[in-house]
């Protein structure tokens, strides 16, 4: 493990300790890569990336919390918690952690994946969704994930 994923990793084993007492709790920290190979291929084979993740160097640290518990009298404790944690971290100066990406597939329902993306490519997905979803089927009638109607169109 990297220095920066050990200091990383280390602060999540202490904030466990700030939740030790929630009933059923159960939590995994992953460490995951984006190596520059990956995004330079998705950069140049004709498809393209949303995000833009910078090809130049490897992402060697992305990270996501995935935690349960058994009863819903923590919902706003543990909603809270997770907040307060992933805030924090994501704010690190002098570590060279601090990226605006969020991966969507991994990202909590209070942040807001698009944010991390150039607005070029926000404007890009408006003008596919003006053409071929002309009654914002994907925007208002499908449940779950991020839309970019209910986010995207706030970030510019």
């Amino acid at each position: 493990m990297v220095p920066d994923a050990a200091c990383i990793y280390e602060a999540w084993t202490a904030a466990m300790d700030d939740i030790a007492d929630v009933e059923g709790l159960q939590s995994t920290f992953v460490l995951n890569t984006i190596p520059k190979s990956a995004a330079s291929v998705s950069k140049n084979n004709g498809v393209g990336n949303i995000w833009d993740v910078d090809d130049t160097q490897s992402l060697t640290i992305l990270w996501q919390l995935s935690t349960n518990w058994g009863t819903a009298v923590n919902d706003l404790r543990m909603a809270n918690w997770a907040t307060k944690f992933l805030d924090y971290h994501h704010r690190i100066q002098g570590m060279d952690l601090a990226s605006d990406f969020l991966y969507m597939g991994d990202a909590g329902e209070f942040q807001n994946p698009f944010l991390g993306m150039p607005l070029d490519n926000v404007q890009k997905m408006r003008e596919i969704r003006a053409a071929y979803d002309l009654q914002g089927v994907f925007t208002h009638l499908n449940w779950g994930g991020f839309k970019l109607g209910a986010w995207a169109d706030s970030v510019c």
